[in-house]
């Protein structure tokens, strides 16, 4: 059986690393995906038109149910993967946005997590379950301490 070769595509995200004050201590929002088993920060996709500030403000909304607003530019990261609907290997670039939270559970969250919780900043390190995202999570951290 001869195998059809593999397309090759880009794929450009923004999303953030949502916070609040609770109780006198930071926390921050993190999604569930795959039935609770991966713990990552909420993105996706840059809509047309957009800028990838809007889309991470957008995305977070949809996401969580909380309406943000952005307090800076965390940084971003890369990575490849393999689409295998289209048989396509994307390499994806995410930009993250420091965000504060304004109003929490402002609308019904989408479908794409299983679960949406606010937990401390070290939990949510244990938690994370990809390490380029602890790494940002690691960056926003210091934008409060600097």
């Amino acid at each position: 059986m001869h195998k059809q070769p593999q397309r090759t595509g880009t794929q450009a995200s923004a999303g953030g690393v949502l916070y609040r004050e609770h109780a006198g201590q930071l926390e921050l929002c993190l999604i569930a995906k795959h039935e609770g088993r991966v713990w990552a920060l909420p993105k996706g996709r840059l809509g047309s038109g957009e800028t990838p500030s809007e889309t991470a403000v957008r995305e977070v909304l949809e996401e969580t149910g909380h309406r943000a607003e952005i307090v800076g530019m965390i940084g971003e990261t890369e990575y490849d993967f393999l689409w295998r609907e289209d048989n396509t290997r994307y390499h994806k670039t995410v930009i993250y946005f420091l965000m504060r939270c304004v109003a929490e559970n402002v609308q019904e969250r989408d479908t794409e997590a299983d679960m949406v919780e606010w937990m401390t900043f070290g939990h949510a390190l244990e938690c994370l379950y990809y390490d380029n995202e602890k790494g940002i999570v690691e960056r926003a951290l210091g934008m409060f301490k600097s």
